[in-house]
C-alpha cells in the first residue's frame, strides 16, 4: 500500500486517464493475416503476440490502478469534511454542491433574472401606455365640463390615475429572491475551491 495526499491522487488519476486513453487508441490485439503473413510492422508473429499481451497487461495494470485511486478518493471525500461559509461540508457533499450551483442552480437563477427583466420591461412599456390613456380621459373629462375648480381637477386627476396605475403582483418578492441566491451561491462557489484545495493537501489515502 501506498500513502499520497488527494491532491497528489487527482494529479495521477488525470495523468492516468490520459495515459490509458493514449494507449486504448493504440491497442490492437487482433490483427487479419493471410497465409503466413506476418503483421506489419512486426518481424514475426510471436513479437506481434507477445507484443499484443503487453500491450493488454499494460492496460489493464493502469486502469487497477486508475480504479483503486478513484475509489480511495471517493472513501476520502465521503468522510472528510470542510468548512464553507460557515457550514460543514463532507467534501463529497461539497463537490456535489459545486456541482449544483454551476449547472441547474445557475440556469434556475439565470431564469428568474430574465423573467424579473422582463416584467420590468412589461411595467415600463405598461406605465408608458397607460399614463397616455390617463392624460387623454382627463383632458376629455375636462373638455366637456370647463367650470370645475382646482380641487376637483385634483380629484378627478386622482380617481383617473388610480384606475390607471401599474403595479406588480410579487407575492415572492422576487427581486429578494434573486438577490438571496446570488449571495449564497457566488459566496459558495468563492470559497468552495479554497477549501478543497487546503482539504485535498492536507488529507492522505492508501492506494
Amino acid at each position: 500500500m501506498e500513502r499520497m495526499s488527494i491532491t497528489r491522487a487527482l494529479a495521477e488519476k488525470k495523468l492516468l486517464g490520459n495515459r490509458i486513453a493514449k494507449q486504448f487508441s493504440q491497442l490492437a490485439p487482433i490483427r487479419v493475416v493471410i497465409g503466413d503473413n506476418v503483421p506489419a510492422g512486426f518481424k514475426s508473429v510471436k513479437e506481434f503476440e507477445n507484443d499484443a499481451r503487453s500491450s493488454y497487461d499494460s492496460i489493464r495494470d493502469e486502469l487497477a490502478r486508475y480504479d483503486r485511486i478513484t475509489q480511495a478518493i471517493a472513501e476520502s471525500n465521503a468522510v472528510t469534511t470542510v468548512e464553507i461559509d460557515g457550514v460543514q461540508y463532507t467534501v463529497a457533499r461539497a463537490l456535489e454542491k459545486k456541482k449544483f450551483y454551476a449547472t441547474i442552480g445557475a440556469q434556475y437563477l439565470t431564469s428568474l433574472k430574465r423573467f424579473f427583466l422582463d416584467k420590468e420591461k412589461e411595467y415600463a412599456r405598461l406605465t408608458e401606455e397607460e399614463k397616455a390613456k390617463e392624460d387623454a380621459e382627463f383632458d376629455s373629462f375636462v373638455g366637456k365640463d370647463k367650470g370645475l375648480k382646482e380641487e376637483e381637477l385634483k380629484v378627478t386627476r386622482k380617481i383617473i390615475s388610480e384606475r390607471h396605475k401599474v403595479h406588480f403582483l410579487d407575492p415572492l418578492e422576487l427581486r429578494k429572491v434573486i438577490e438571496k441566491m446570488e449571495k449564497e451561491q457566488s459566496g459558495f462557489l468563492m470559497n468552495v475551491d479554497i477549501a478543497l484545495t487546503e482539504s485535498n493537501s492536507k488529507t492522505e489515502i492508501e492506494v
